[in-house]
């Protein structure tokens, strides 16, 4: 008997033990930014890497550890232009990952910053076209000439796998329902090439970004036609290094960090981006809210442990709105919308209540 009782005892002990433990890695995984001052004549080094949204419900919350948002990054740059201690950002693209959209929102706040005469220069050791194009928005281009350093420039494209082939071979028959003629949602399914319709849409999307995308860079680099050509059309190399980009006129100087920090910062202080806490703004009774609706549209919500939890729900955006509309001080509402599609019927209900909303107080989608 007392042996059982030892068992026991010792199978509470284990418990409690494991428990303790959990709520320290818990504790230790909550966020805990220290408090750092900004002195003048501060460099705020804007490190970018990993896939980029419009918001962050959950940050560095638990085990969740998400890049910075657009928002959040957009926000300290028009407090940083305001700031009379920042000298300047030091942008590092690296594997910057984003949509389009939101990449474009934020070289246009970083052209932005720059016209207040305030310092913007880059440096890179690798990245894609996104992080370039982010980066031909500084003064400067500063590239580590290494041989493992590298901009990979593959243009823009999208590509899409078919089917039907597939399904022929293991003896499934696919049969999907289209409304409308430029409605091309699952057609990989059902054939083996792509329709002329989505062809067309696909076509006139890529284009459209294409013609964006080369603006900018001609304008930021003071690039020709013949530029872009030799660089997009005519070159044979999928990795640009170090002396072929200088050729070229996509960076300004060739060195390693170490020269780049003794070139441009020298002894000026550096401060991460992430640690940068603007001043805050004094509370004024009017204000806008912004809901911001990422995701597919679903009928449930994703726990905040999923791999990916942005979802769009019919009870979590209607409380939203609900609260909203009981806020006295609230005098308007922005609709951030980053979002496939999804449900048809929870569209619809989301759309009605903002109809309504709409009637007491402007309702922007941006």
């Amino acid at each position: 008997m007392k042996t059982f009782w030892k068992v026991v005892l010792w199978i509470f002990a284990v418990i409690g033990l494991l428990m303790i433990l959990l709520i320290i890695i818990l504790v230790n995984s909550f966020p805990s930014k220290p408090k750092v001052k900004v002195h003048q004549n501060t460099y705020l080094e804007l490190s970018l890497g990993g896939l980029h949204y419009d918001y962050n419900e959950y940050e560095d919350i638990f085990f969740i550890k998400e890049a910075s948002s657009i928002g959040d990054i957009c926000r300290k740059i028009d407090c940083a232009m305001q700031d009379s201690r920042i000298k300047g950002i030091i942008l590092k693209p690296q594997l910057y990952m984003g949509g389009w959209a939101l990449t474009k929102e934020l070289h246009d706040k970083l052209l932005e910053f720059k016209e207040t005469g305030k310092e913007l220069v880059a440096y890179i050791d690798f990245t894609y076209d996104k992080g370039y194009y982010l980066a031909s928005t500084a003064e400067k281009i500063y590239f580590n000439p290494s041989s493992t350093g590298g901009i990979v420039l593959s243009g823009i494209g999208l590509e899409l796998n078919y089917y039907e082939g597939l399904m022929d071979k293991i003896g499934i028959e696919m049969t999907v329902l289209h409304e409308g003629k430029f409605k091309g949602t699952g057609e990989m399914y059902d054939r083996k090439t792509m329709s002329p319709e989505l062809e067309e849409d696909l076509t006139n999307i890529v284009d459209g970004l294409y013609e964006v995308y080369i603006a900018d860079l001609q304008m930021s680099r003071n690039l020709t036609n013949k530029d872009i050509t030799a660089i997009f059309d005519e070159r044979d190399e999928y990795f640009l290094s170090g002396n072929q980009a200088l050729e070229m006129g996509l960076v300004d100087h060739l060195g390693n960090e170490q020269e780049f920090k003794a070139l441009v910062m020298k002894d000026d202080p550096v401060l991460k981006f992430s640690l940068y806490e603007p001043h805050k703004t004094k509370f004024t009774y009017n204000k806008i809210a912004v809901i911001y609706a990422q995701g597919g549209i679903t009928l449930t919500e994703a726990g905040f442990l999923e791999g990916n939890y942005r979802r769009i729900t019919k009870d979590k955006t209607l409380r939203l709105l609900d609260r909203i509309e009981k806020m006295k001080s609230v005098k308007g509402l922005v609709l951030r919308v980053d979002s496939g599609g999804g449900s048809s019927i929870i569209s619809d209900i989301i759309l009605d209540r903002l109809e309504e909303l709409n009637k007491k107080i402007p309702v922007v989608v941006s």
